[in-house]
């Protein structure tokens, strides 16, 4: 939680620009936005969306979900 609030804190000092964007001054290393290309570009950092998932699961998750409805009807 403390991580949260602190990355949070940060992420709004950056915003407002109260962070400095100069790289020699006092406070640029807790910009929100140098590593930023370090999150899109890592392979296991990924953005479920419908329609994306493992297909082998996919069905028998349906077939659950189908039946549990048809029970409670």
């Amino acid at each position: 939680m403390a991580v949260t609030i602190s990355s949070m804190i940060c992420f709004v000092l950056t915003i407002t620009n109260v962070l400095p964007s100069d790289k020699g001054k006092w406070g640029y290393e807790a910009r929100t936005d140098l590593r930023k290309e370090a999150i899109y570009s890592s392979p296991w950092f990924r953005v479920p969306y419908p329609g994306i998932s493992d297909m082998c699961c996919a069905p028998v998750f349906f077939l659950e979900y189908f039946v549990q409805c048809l029970i409670h009807l």
